[in-house]
């Protein structure tokens, strides 16, 4: 069996990943072939953005990332046409409002080379928001430049049109469209019927990808966001909420005393400093 999972960053492709590689070995009782975030294809093989190729075996499960703003990912055309041959082809979709928090914090992973000064304002902003929610923006967390603001919700804008346009697409050739909150909810029937798999509704373990996770849930947006918030981002994620069944009137937040460091500030440390944080003793210092 071959299937390919395709998505946005921060949608859940990896938790998706696992669990699927989990169903095929039990299920199927074979050894599986991953390939993991390639950007294109080349007849039988699969390259990544290294150059690394891996090639495709009786038993494979991809999975690729849409290209980001830098425009490094697999691109919604390739997807279309180079894995028809394919099995089984999900996209998972996740509400833009989550992704762009999870996308914020993960963007400080150290092997995407962030900028020091950058991280270091980042960081010490997010630990003054973690204690005193209420008094700043989320959005300020990534710039309160009218004009920086102004370039990312155009870039956002055109990139949820695309992701638009690629369900549109996708849902006509045999595409399972898949909701990340109904994958965190266990409601796994329509994707087990759709790969005759089992999936287990436990969160399988796998070591190499354990800094990817953050939160494991959904709508943290409600404790992060501030109502300065909900007025940034309304005009900028509410036709796709709209369009894939999310309820677009619905931008209730849930006001906290405090927020979690290790889905904010910690979870940034870790993910800049990479194994160098792994070596530090209980009770980092973190910026202050």
């Amino acid at each position: 069996m071959r299937i390919l999972i395709y998505g946005l960053a921060k949608s859940g492709t990896t938790a998706l990943h696992i669990r699927i590689k989990q169903a095929m070995e039990s299920d199927l009782n074979v050894e599986v072939m991953e390939v993991f975030e390639p950007v294109k294809r080349s007849g039988d093989d699969f390259v990544k953005l290294d150059g690394t190729s891996f090639p495709l075996a009786e038993h494979t499960l991809i999975k690729a990332l849409m290209p980001t703003v830098a425009g490094n990912g697999a691109t919604p055309e390739s997807m279309l046409a180079d894995y028809s041959d394919f099995d089984k082809k999900i996209f998972i979709n996740r509400d833009p409002r989550d992704r762009w928090i999870s996308g914020f914090f993960y963007r400080w992973f150290h092997r995407h080379r962030p900028d020091e000064k950058e991280f270091e304002r980042a960081i010490r902003l997010t630990q003054f928001k973690e204690k005193h929610p209420s008094d700043v923006p989320f959005y300020a967390l990534f710039s309160t430049s009218p004009a920086r603001i102004a370039s990312w919700k155009e870039r956002q804008k055109n990139q949820l049109k695309g992701v638009d346009s690629f369900i549109d697409e996708a849902s006509s050739r045999d595409w399972l469209i898949l909701k990340y909150e109904d994958f965190m909810d266990g409601k796994l029937d329509e994707l087990e019927e759709y790969l005759g798999l089992k999936i287990s509704s436990k969160d399988a373990e796998d070591q190499r990808f354990s800094h990817v996770a953050r939160s494991k849930s959904y709508g943290s947006w409600r404790r992060w966001f501030t109502p300065e918030d909900v007025e940034m981002y309304g005009d900028v994620f509410n036709p796709f909420l709209e369009k894939h069944g999310y309820d677009a009137s619905d931008w209730k937040l849930k006001p906290q005393t405090s927020l979690p460091s290790a889905e904010g500030s910690e979870y940034m440390y870790k993910l800049f400093h990479g194994q160098a944080a792994k070596r530090k003793k209980k009770g980092w210092r973190l910026f202050r």
